[in-house]
């Protein structure tokens, strides 16, 4: 659970997937997927690699904060790629975490602070094509259905 170690390990096996379950999230933290972005980005692993990021239980922890989570996508984006992010979750949460959800019911379309992109922070406000990516393409092809 300390997502600081995946980069280096990445790097080492670069012919082993690595999927990082709640991509690497630390709650309470205000920059909570930088350790694992930071350690990606130490160690070379590059966007489009063998690290995939996975959003079930972070997305369900920031939904309801759209420049949280807009921040915390467009870093995992910027660290593994459009490619490399898919949906998942460990049981159906409540509010649109469950069996036929609508990807907007998922993925909102953000009003994102100003403040945010002033200072420049990877920010991602989902488009259709991306969204389908991370829903529907993504775990198809990285778990092979």
């Amino acid at each position: 659970a300390y997502p600081a170690d995946v980069g280096p390990a990445a790097a080492a096996h670069p012919d082993v997937r690595f999927v990082v379950y709640h991509s690497g999230y630390e709650p309470g933290q205000p920059r909570a997927v930088n350790r694992l972005t930071d350690s990606l980005a130490r160690a070379g692993v590059r966007p489009g690699s063998n690290v995939w990021c996975e959003l079930g239980s972070t997305w369900f922890n920031i939904m309801r904060a759209p420049d949280d989570a807009a921040h915390v996508l467009g870093t995992v984006l910027a660290a593994v790629g459009s490619d490399r992010v898919v949906w998942g979750t460990d049981w159906p949460h409540p509010h649109g975490q469950r069996p036929g959800f609508k990807p907007t019911d998922i993925f909102p379309y953000f009003d994102i602070d100003d403040g945010l992109l002033l200072n420049q922070l990877p920010l991602w406000a989902p488009d259709a094509a991306v969204r389908k990516k991370i829903l529907v393409d993504n775990p198809a092809r990285l778990y092979g259905f």
